[in-house]
């Protein structure tokens, strides 16, 4: 009989935790799941872990290897080989505390949602640290506009109907490092219900040196690429609300204010999608910063903040 959730973890150069992450579904209350791990071209001790617990339980633990295509891609494959009904997304160093799946299973089955998503505990490396408690609902009504605009949890938070996954084609490889936001969005986009568990049932390990922190160009431009995708979704469905319109706006704001330090040109592509989204823009920021869009228009008024910028670093 096929279990109920397929717990897929995808793995490259996972040594470090993948022992408590893999613990972490051994220990959980509810036991109708499998395991599906993905070695993704690790060069470390990942596959001798792999190997030993799936001689250990073999009839819970499947693994495969392939070389090393990233994150979204070995998602994709686990998900090809997964057996259940509902889809839990692992990290490789995250923790799924001992009630987080029967619980996201118990709120799918009461609700019929498709995406059930629950509060989150962060660890700095091996510190626990903050309790994060906040829904979709305290960004915005509507879900799109909520992801566009900010609204995120790691994936370790969420369980997805695997009928979901299915409707919209998978993990999207070509974007690096916010995939797993975008993943949220398409289930939106497919008319996916989302319930909030108000319950921190999953822990997300953080470090000082993550990739948004050790190449904030390479991170801001993949969010660029995935917000203008988004954009051009709505435009072509006919679903580019005000409220969309509002949350996306913010977000190319965010991300012209640094590329105009740094890359130029890119800040010129930014701000062509920001007129023409609202050629008057005048960004949600300090009020020194609105009168001068107002008055000189938002690329002079950046011009100027940026001069200022300069001065007092």
């Amino acid at each position: 009989m096929n279990p109920v959730i397929t717990v897929i973890i995808p793995c490259y150069n996972s040594e470090r935790f993948l022992r408590q992450t893999l613990d972490s579904v051994l220990q959980q209350t509810y036991t109708d799941w499998e395991i599906i791990a993905i070695n993704d071209g690790s060069d470390d001790g990942t596959q001798d872990i792999l190997a030993e617990y799936g001689e250990r339980y073999p009839e819970q633990i499947r693994f495969y290897v392939t070389e090393n295509r990233g994150v979204s891609a070995a998602r994709n494959l686990g998900t090809t080989h997964a057996r259940g009904i509902y889809l839990q997304y692992l990290d490789s160093d995250d923790l799924l505390l001992p009630e987080s799946l029967g619980r996201k299973v118990a709120v799918l089955e009461e609700t019929g949602a498709d995406v059930a998503y629950c509060n989150w505990q962060r660890l700095h490396v091996d510190v626990e640290g903050e309790m994060v408690c906040r829904s979709i609902e305290d960004v915005s009504p509507d879900v799109e506009a909520a992801i566009s605009a900010g609204f995120w949890c790691p994936p370790v938070c969420l369980l997805y109907s695997r009928k979901n996954h299915d409707n919209i084609g998978g993990w999207k490889t070509h974007l690096k490092t916010c995939e797993d936001s975008r993943y949220m969005m398409d289930m939106a986009f497919s008319r996916a219900k989302f319930v909030h568990i108000p319950e921190v049932l999953a822990q997300y390990r953080e470090y000082p040196e993550s990739f948004s922190k050790r190449d904030r160009t390479a991170f801001t431009k993949d969010h660029f690429l995935n917000l203008s995708e988004i954009e051009d979704h709505w435009r072509e469905h006919g679903t580019l609300t005000k409220v969309r319109k509002r949350a996306i706006l913010k977000a190319y704001f965010w991300e012209a204010t640094y590329f105009y330090d740094v890359e130029r040109d890119f800040f010129e592509k930014i701000y062509a999608r920001i007129k023409r989204l609202e050629p008057h823009f005048v960004p949600p920021s300090t009020v020194k910063m609105r009168v001068m869009s107002f008055l000189l228009g938002y690329r002079q008024a950046e011009a100027i903040a940026s001069w200022q910028r300069t001065i007092f670093k």
